[in-house]
């Protein structure tokens, strides 16, 4: 990732230091909520929850409530309808952009963000896992992002485009590095993107 040439931001970590969240090593399995780390498709593609467990420190089964909120920090060209999402009151607590990428231990190049959407848990509930998000080592590197927020996991096929709410801008901006410029042309955009 050569973007860090340009300077460490202060949201990323560098030295050997040891991870404060370290990733979960065994994928959860409790009857009846989603697999998170199901194999490989047929065509050699990874699904959706294809070693989603690794993004956590530790995940516990949840049953969302009809009528919650959520929130999906998203770039332009990102899908409303993918795995990572937060409870209103954890999206709320976010202290701009630098903030969400330490604590949500989010690279750049998984997401540049700019936008976020909502989602309203329908009438028959939605099931996931929730805990902290583990920290994140960039591979390659001396470079780590911290984690420990809560996040929220969900199967992007138990979603349902009738729930999903409008693209909104985060105010954060699109860019991460000082004297960067955006390379996306006419922002916001503030498109839904279902895929």
């Amino acid at each position: 990732m050569n973007e860090l040439g340009k300077g460490k931001p202060g949201w990323v970590d560098a030295g050997k230091k040891r991870l404060k969240y370290k990733a979960m090593e065994i994928p959860p399995h409790e009857a009846g909520w989603p697999n998170q780390d199901p194999p490989r498709n047929p065509d050699g593609k990874p699904p959706p929850l294809y070693e989603a467990f690794k993004t956590f420190h530790d995940a516990t089964p949840v049953t969302l409530t009809p009528g919650e909120k959520l929130y999906r920090v998203v770039a332009p060209d990102s899908a409303d309808n993918s795995i990572c999402w937060l409870r209103e009151a954890e999206f709320q607590s976010i202290n701009g952009k630098a903030d969400w990428r330490r604590r949500f231990a989010v690279w750049r190049y998984w997401n540049r963000n700019g936008e976020y959407v909502t989602y309203t848990v329908p009438p028959s509930g939605l099931r996931a896992r929730e805990g902290k998000a583990a920290s994140q080592e960039l591979e390659g590197t001396h470079y780590s992002l911290e984690g420990g927020a809560t996040q929220i996991v969900i199967d992007p096929a138990d979603l349902d485009k009738g729930f999903v709410g409008k693209r909104q801008p985060t105010n954060w901006g699109y860019t991460d590095f000082t004297g960067e410029t955006d390379q996306f042309l006419g922002l916001p955009k503030l498109t839904n993107n279902w895929k």
